[in-house]
């Protein structure tokens, strides 16, 4: 992946013609411009000259990244006279992409304002994306272990937003929730997206036959209950009796 050689001089705080200077002695001739494009080799070099831990913790990422790699391409060693049971895979249902109402990509709808060690692609952003994404302003794309991950956030004027999904926070979500020194770009909307309904709306809950019968029974009870004469109690007499002479 290639990366500018203005963010690397900004990251290693050098000056261009320092950089130029330096790679031209190491072999490496490139051109005095902050938009050329280095080579991971190119930039390996002006790492571990200006800032050896920078350097330390990028070649630990890159040989944590092709170990996993490499477990995940090892093959499964054959035993004679055993074969391994074959199992069903399910099938799985590709989600078409959003396009607008107009049937354009999604893509069209934002422009780059940054990327770092990776080039936008946008037929991989388009078949990522998700609805819920397109209502914020910003949405940021970076990559853990070859995956492409998105997350949005809103303009900083808009006050109604919850603050740590306005734009100033970006940087601090890519320096604590991202891997150091990951790819990534930052894309803005620059015109609104109006997305082509495909999934029908959903129908309003009615209650079932079953309830409607359980309601009337409890109702028919309540009313029988009501109508039910109480048992009379027996009077007790007024008169007092008198008392048999002693």
């Amino acid at each position: 992946m290639s990366i500018r050689l203005g963010k690397t001089l900004k990251d290693l705080n050098i000056g261009l013609s320092t950089a130029v200077e330096f790679l031209a002695k190491k072999g490496q001739k490139i051109e005095s411009s902050p938009n050329y494009k280095l080579t991971d080799d190119q930039h390996m070099l002006l790492l571990k000259e200006f800032n050896k831990d920078m350097a330390a913790k990028l070649e630990a990422e890159q040989l944590r990244q092709q170990q996993q790699t490499k477990e995940k391409n090892t093959g499964v060693v054959a035993i004679e006279g055993y074969e391994q049971p074959q199992t069903k895979e399910k099938p799985k249902f590709a989600i078409p992409p959003l396009t607008t109402v107009n049937g354009e990509p999604i893509s069209d709808s934002y422009t780059v304002l940054k990327e770092f060690r990776v080039e936008f692609d946008a037929k991989l952003f388009n078949d990522k994306v998700a609805q819920v994404l397109l209502k914020y302003d910003f949405i940021v794309g970076d990559f853990a272990d070859n995956h492409l991950r998105l997350k949005g956030f809103y303009h900083d004027r808009r006050r109604d937003a919850d603050p740590s999904k306005r734009a100033a926070n970006i940087e601090r979500y890519l320096k604590h929730s991202c891997n150091y020194m990951s790819p990534h770009y930052v894309l803005e909307k620059t015109q609104r997206v109006e997305i082509l309904e495909t999934v029908p709306p959903p129908k309003k809950r009615t209650r079932s036959n079953s309830n409607n019968n359980h309601q009337n029974q409890k109702n028919a009870n309540a009313s029988n209950n009501s109508n039910k004469k109480r048992p009379r109690r027996p009077r007790q007499s007024q008169k007092k009796t008198a008392k048999a002479p002693e």
